[in-house]
């Protein structure tokens, strides 16, 4: 199932910039301030230039009509090789984005579980035929990463379709959410707020973005607060389930760059 398995790096980097907001001793980023590329959390009224981004791989200008597959898909999931080739590469991104090798979560299929028991869902775990994870690419407090996941059917994907576009699924991924992270951070540190909203694909999205995620979490240690920002696009195609996630502290990643990323990922799961 996609949209569960960033919620513990939510937690990791909420943990990471509230120890770098400590460090700088800043008094709250919850004022909006864009973070940009700067290496610590930005203090309050940081005039810090929101980051441009222009990318070495440029957005497809054509058309991209697959939507979620039909019985006339393909009736091989695509190799392993062929799932590394979808996600994000480092030739997507422009130059002073360093790579980390990704982390498995342990929590990633108790919340697939979880989330599809939530919203009225078939668990589609047995379904699964491989999964990979992009690096993490990192760029001050601003992370990118993706994961594309194929499947022995098209009706596992149509179910995860109908639960991320599931009048449930904000509630139960915040549900989530608020499980997790609390219990992901360190003694003397807290979540003072979460939010969480799925919502309907962007005007000018691909048509096999089926949905976005954004998440607000914001964390406070030794009365010092510290906001991380985080959206996921979720996209589908035959016997494929992919996603793109963006964090960033201070303020959200912008969306031109969210929907270009995005729009890459989207061209190769067509």
């Amino acid at each position: 199932m996609i949209g569960t398995h960033r919620v513990r790096t939510v937690a990791a980097l909420a943990l990471a910039a509230g120890a770098a907001c400590a460090l700088a001793a800043c008094s709250s980023t919850t004022d909006g301030s864009p973070a940009g590329g700067t290496s610590t959390a930005p203090t309050t009224g940081s005039s810090t230039p929101e980051p441009t981004f222009t990318s070495t791989a440029a957005a497809p200008t054509t058309a991209i009509t697959t939507a979620a597959p039909t019985t006339g898909g393909p009736s091989t999931p695509p190799s392993e090789a062929a799932l590394r080739a979808m996600v994000l590469q480092q030739t997507d991104l422009p130059s002073g984005w360093t790579a980390t090798a990704y982390q498995p979560d342990p929590t990633d299929a108790k919340n697939k579980a979880q989330f599809a028991q939530c919203t009225s869902h078939r668990n589609t775990e047995s379904d699964k035929v491989s999964e990979v994870h992009s690096d993490d690419y990192n760029s001050g407090p601003s992370q990118l990463s993706s994961q594309a996941t194929s499947y022995s059917s098209a009706d596992a994907i149509a179910e995860d379709t109908a639960a991320m576009q599931s009048p449930k699924a904000t509630s139960c991924y915040e549900q989530l959410a608020k499980t997790e992270i609390p219990a992901s951070l360190p003694t003397g540190m807290k979540v003072d707020r979460l939010t969480v909203k799925i919502s309907k694909p962007a005007a000018g999205d691909p048509s096999n973005v089926i949905a976005w995620g954004d998440a607000t979490v914001v964390v406070s240690q030794d009365g010092k607060q510290t906001t991380v920002y985080t959206a996921a696009a979720f996209i589908v195609g035959p016997l494929v389930e992919a996603e793109v996630d963006f964090t960033n502290v201070g303020s959200p990643i912008p969306a031109s760059v969210r929907q270009q990323l995005a729009t890459i990922v989207a061209a190769r799961v067509g």
